[in-house]
């Protein structure tokens, strides 16, 4: 960054305060590339490891993807959307209010002429449907989730199944709303949807385990449905997050293990086993499968996982407590 004027500035500060307004400083750290003019260029916000640090200032110098840049490629490409949101999204970042109320009409003067996309075809308008509300252009994205009504007035589609699920989805926050999404769910295909209604319902009701702290019955009620929820769940799970999605579910099994039925005690393992083959470095997920194996009955192995979280994790205390607690068992 040799070629770079670098500056470091209190934000809190009188000047500082004034720049953080002028260029639309939310959050700390900030580290602002602005032109010679004084325009904005990019901006990395929050910490970046060196490498990636590295690679985006270096895509930054080179012009590449930044205001400039991306208003450049709206001006030559007047038939891509693409860098109208792109460019939005960068402005964002700036608060640039003006900027984006500009390149707003401009985007909604595109799509009314029917450039940049087929109004024809569903999979043109849905795509377009979801870069919008990306953007938060709800009243632009509404005006679309209209044209796909009228393409498939029958409803039958993913775009028009998603439509359904996020109205369904606008209203989730406690168990007692989750009645209308399992009748949706019942009658869904998509394996997408099914995934993350699924997810909600698993979400939310885990969150009310947690939640609740002074009626026992209730949450042992609470408990079941979240297990019968993992169990409709992993069934739809996208294998990049096995690792993620199945220590969890896996974990909460575990934490239940005295009120578990013998399938239960099963898919609990059957799930951990997936985690730890998806991401076997991470102790705690090795941890899970451990204990998952533990109330299987299967301690001798149990132990040899536990003894691998204290190779990955050597001064972990609960990795040690662990193993005594598995060898006290085995006797």
């Amino acid at each position: 960054m040799s070629d770079i004027i670098c500056l470091s500035i209190d934000a809190e500060s009188e000047t500082g305060s004034a720049l953080k307004d002028k260029y639309g400083v939310r959050a700390y750290p900030a580290l602002l590339f602005l032109n010679s003019d004084g325009s904005a260029r990019d901006v990395i916000g929050g910490y970046l490891p060196a490498e990636p640090f590295l690679a985006t200032v270096r895509r930054i110098e080179s012009g590449e993807g930044t205001i400039g840049h991306l208003r450049e490629q709206v001006e030559k490409e007047p038939n891509n959307l693409g860098p109208m949101f792109a460019l939005l999204s960068k402005l964002w970042k700036f608060n640039a209010l003006a900027d984006m109320q500009k390149v707003t009409a401009a985007l909604a003067a595109k799509i009314e002429a029917g450039q940049g996309y087929d109004p024809k075809n569903l999979e043109s308008v849905f795509a377009l449907y979801k870069d919008l509300r990306r953007a938060n252009l709800i009243e632009l994205a509404e005006a679309q989730a209209g044209v796909m009504k009228r393409l498939d007035p029958q409803g039958k589609s993913l775009a028009l199944r998603r439509l359904q699920f996020e109205d369904l989805a606008k209203s989730l926050s406690r168990p007692e709303d989750l009645g209308p999404l399992r009748e949706f769910l019942q009658q869904e295909t998509y394996d997408e949807l099914l995934f993350e209604g699924w997810y909600a319902i698993y979400q939310i009701t885990d969150r009310a385990v947690k939640r609740e702290k002074k009626d026992k019955t209730k949450r042992l009620a609470l408990r079941k449905d979240a297990r019968a929820a993992a169990l409709s769940l992993w069934k739809h799970v996208p294998p990049k997050l096995h690792a993620k999605i199945g220590n969890a579910i896996a974990w909460g099994f575990y934490e239940d293990a005295e009120f578990l039925s013998a399938e239960e005690h099963v898919f609990a393992l059957v799930v951990a086993e997936s985690a730890v083959k998806a991401d076997s470095t991470n102790a705690a997920i090795v941890d899970t499968y451990a204990c998952c194996l533990f109330i299987n009955g299967k301690v001798a192995e149990a132990i040899k996982q536990v003894e691998r979280c204290i190779e990955l994790e050597p001064n972990k205390e609960e990795w040690i407590k662990r193993k005594a607690t598995f060898l006290k068992a085995k006797g």
